[in-house]
């Protein structure tokens, strides 16, 4: 049976275990990443060991994908981290180390497939982003500097090629702007200190 095969970053917790979990439900292959062999991975999905920052370790990593399955149908880019911290305090090391991590980890994977995919004239990409790439929050700046590259780096490749991107940005917007805001973010805003 051929079944359609999917590679995910991160696949230990969160969106990329979750993700992980419901594509073995829908029939994919699934390869999922790891830093480690301690790392815990789902039931059924096949681990590869990984790391986003390291390109010969990405390169290793998909080609056992291609070997092991012959094709990748589906990337979905999920590893990544956070920072939280005041802007002027938050050491320059770790903001570089996020941005490697989550920026261009996701652009590295993405480079290492895309080439197999083009070979097929078939495949899919999927970036795991935040609301804050868009709306930033206090304390985040690093973070939600991150994932705004990984959108706007998305977006801009999608201009000169026949991939489409989507992000939460897409879709219909509340009918409220900054001079009419619901009642309860008024009230908030009315409360706050000044």
């Amino acid at each position: 049976m051929n079944h359609a095969v999917a590679v995910i970053t991160g696949v230990s917790s969160g969106i990329g275990n979750a993700t992980a979990g419901a594509l073995v439900a829908r029939g994919y292959r699934v390869f999922g990443t790891a830093r480690s062999e301690a790392s815990i991975v789902p039931e059924k999905v096949e681990r590869v060991l990984l790391d986003v920052r390291d390109g010969e370790s990405i390169q290793r990593g998909v080609d056992e994908v291609l070997a092991k399955a012959g094709h990748i149908d589906l990337l979905v880019n999920n590893a990544g981290g956070s920072l939280d911290g005041a802007f002027e305090e938050t050491p320059l090391g770790q903001a570089r180390d996020l941005f490697e991590l989550n920026f261009f980890g996701a652009v590295r994977m993405t480079q290492a497939v895309l080439p197999a995919m083009r070979a097929r004239k078939s495949g899919r990409i999927v970036f795991v982003s935040s609301v804050l790439g868009f709306l930033p929050a206090p304390f985040m700046g690093f973070y939600a500097a991150s994932k705004h590259a990984l959108v706007s780096a998305l977006r801009s490749s999608s201009l000169g090629s026949r991939a489409r991107t989507s992000t939460p940005t897409d879709r219909p917007r509340p009918r409220w702007s900054p001079t009419t805001r619901p009642p309860s973010i008024a009230r908030a805003q009315r409360c706050a200190p000044r």
